[in-house]
């Protein structure tokens, strides 16, 4: 049996990712777009990168609706759009995505609650200062939009 060893996406050079990705690896679209979101070795693209994570969305990665979510939250490199966020995270937390998970249990907490402490909520220490704001920001355009807060639940 022949193995064959593959490159971990998050050592490829921009250039690697965009072979990859061009070859239709789901993690070499993923890892491209956050490097274009974050204009790290590339100049910063967001609407580059949505259009990467709506493919990786499409073909159902968890971890791509989750930044997909954020992009949506904040208007990164597409319109703001609440609604398809909030449809982004549901789908990544029926996939057992742990920021999805993480996000729908403190939004199902939040429901008669009129402040929000994300005091509980940690992930790496690289990523829990972006995904607390992701998460401020999701639940402040989800308030804009309706009078009254209504639980999400996986269904």
């Amino acid at each position: 049996m022949w193995w064959f060893w593959r490159k971990d996406v998050k050592t490829q050079s921009v250039a690697e990712l965009e072979g990859s990705a061009a070859k239709g690896n789901g993690d070499a679209k993923r890892e491209l777009a956050r490097r274009l979101m974050e204009g790290e070795g590339t100049d910063k693209n967001e609407e580059k990168a949505v259009i990467l994570l709506e493919d990786c969305v499409a073909h159902g990665d968890p971890e791509a609706m989750v930044m997909l979510a954020k992009c949506l939250a904040f208007g990164c490199g597409t319109r703001k759009s609440a609604e398809r966020a909030e449809s982004l995270i549901i789908d990544a937390s029926k996939k057992e995505n742990t920021k999805a998970l993480s996000l729908m249990t403190i939004i199902n907490g939040w429901k008669d609650k009129s402040t929000l402490s994300l005091d509980g909520l940690y992930c790496d220490i690289k990523e829990h200062i972006k995904y607390n704001i992701l998460m401020y920001c999701l639940l402040q355009c989800y308030s804009k939009m309706t009078s009254q807060w209504r639980m999400w639940r996986l269904q």
